[in-house]
């Protein structure tokens, strides 16, 4: 069986056995975040040990930076803006290729540009919101249309060949391809690559599971095939879901929990749960190979603040028992 499940690496450290499983594995995508990389890791993958991985990179904001972007009223200078702020932050990195030669493949393949920025009109609380605040969102939405133009022609300027991966909107924010072509035809215009969040919890799929499930995971074949029946765009786009897996705000958002995964305190999953969703998920990327490079799992490289998400390290289960998390060993030895 082919693996369509990458990795999300918020650090790319050599933590937990995480680079080993890089070469196990050889994900078909991974997001790293520019602030936590590792040159050597992405260089010694280009070498040999994933070399065909496609390689999405995010620089962290926090929502007030975000939205500083999003509110310019000229968006094309807050989109070439924004490309400088990722170009300047570490240069060289960005230039990087390997064979380090004009025609070599860059470190990084593409660069996304804001991430879970705007509500979208299918968000489950856009209908109790005031007419104006509907009317202000709406707004942003065009503007970022426009400035995701200009953020991936400015990137281009500085680094040939290098992509940008529109949208990454909230899990089900969008659920149909005509809100894509009505509020983003700039954007849909320009880019190839996609991102998708797709979330699920206390599963990815309704029938995985007799607890009360909301998902929002497999929500992207209906979106690509929408857009691939319009004439404009036919087959120019390719999906990516730079985030997937399971929390647990996705069904209980505003308890006092928080945006946690499977490993919380409160309702905690086994990894057999998890693994259910995963294998049910990447029959389904494997089904729309055409339309999807990959999924990204969040979160295979970790940091202390999303730790309750992790994918690799340990954990203690319900008998107080130390045991490995073996999901991604689990990858290596069925899928990949």
């Amino acid at each position: 069986m082919a693996n369509k499940l990458g990795f999300y690496l918020h650090s790319s450290q050599d933590e937990n056995g995480l680079w080993s499983k890089i070469e196990r594995v050889k994900p078909p995508v991974a997001l790293i975040h520019l602030e936590l990389k590792n040159d050597d890791l992405l260089s010694t993958m280009r070498r040999g040990w994933s070399p065909d991985t496609f390689v999405v990179g995010r620089l962290g904001m926090d929502r007030d930076e975000q939205r500083s972007f999003l509110d310019d009223p000229d968006p094309v200078a807050a989109g070439q803006r924004l490309a400088d702020k990722v170009f300047n932050k570490d240069r060289s990195f960005l230039l990087k290729r390997f064979p380090d030669e004009p025609g070599g493949r860059l470190l990084v393949d593409a660069w996304m540009s804001l991430n879970e920025p705007i509500e979208g009109p299918s968000w489950e609380g856009w209908s109790q919101q005031t007419k104006t605040w509907q009317q202000d969102t709406l707004a942003r939405h065009q503007r970022y249309d426009l400035l995701q133009v200009a953020f991936r022609r400015r990137l281009r300027e500085f680094i040939p060949g290098v992509e940008a991966v529109a949208f990454n909107f909230g899990a089900g924010n969008f659920q149909q391809a005509r809100q894509y072509i009505e509020l983003y035809p700039e954007t849909l215009k320009e880019y190839t690559y996609l991102g998708f969040h797709e979330y699920g919890w206390p599963a990815m799929a309704k029938h995985l599971t007799d607890q009360p499930v909301k998902t929002d995971a497999g929500l992207f074949p209906i979106i690509m095939q929408g857009l691939q029946a319009d004439p404009k765009y036919g087959n120019r786009h390719k999906a990516i879901i730079t985030e997937a897996g399971l929390a647990r705000a996705h069904l209980h958002s505003g308890d006092a929990a928080g945006d946690v995964g499977w490993l919380n305190a409160v309702e905690p999953l086994t990894q057999d749960d998890y693994w259910k969703s995963l294998r049910w998920y990447n029959d389904l990327l494997v089904q729309h190979d055409a339309h999807v490079l990959g999924a990204c799992l969040y979160q295979v490289g970790w940091t202390s603040e999303w730790s309750s998400f992790r994918l690799t390290g340990a954990y203690t289960d319900a008998q107080g028992q130390e045991q490995p998390i073996r999901i991604i060993d689990w990858i290596a030895e069925q899928l990949a």
